[in-house]
């Protein structure tokens, strides 16, 4: 079978031949169409290459002052968290002050209420 094709190409008319020959000269423009694409392509190739590696690069960077940023942020919020339990805990110191001073007010308080009940006594 293989033979018969090609005598078949071989023995064909003028015309065929022909028509294989300027299927080749098209073919061979296509390939030239076709490599100076690929050269047009090899030469913005790069330059889209250098486009991507750059935005790439930005990308990273990018993560980076985020990730950065969000640290920033959680130290923050840690300081805020140590500044309210600060307030917290002091506010309730002033309240366990307070009730302290208010207990040693009402002692002393009762303390000369019974002085001066002990001095009426004394009186009648």
């Amino acid at each position: 079978m293989g033979n018969n094709n090609g005598q078949r190409r071989n023995n064909g008319n003028s015309k065929s031949k022909s028509k294989g020959k300027s299927n080749s000269n098209s073919n061979n423009k296509s390939t030239s169409n076709n490599n100076s694409n690929n050269n047009s392509d090899s030469n913005s190739n790069p330059s889209s290459d250098y486009v991507d590696l750059i935005a790439a690069r930005l990308g990273y960077i990018g993560a980076i002052i985020a990730t950065i940023g969000d640290g920033v942020a959680a130290i923050a919020a840690g300081i805020a968290l140590r500044k309210l339990e600060e307030a917290s805990l002091a506010e309730s110191r002033s309240e366990v002050d307070q009730f302290r001073q208010t207990e040693n007010i009402q002692q002393q308080v009762d303390f000369y209420i019974n002085e001066l009940i002990q001095i009426r006594k004394m009186i009648k």
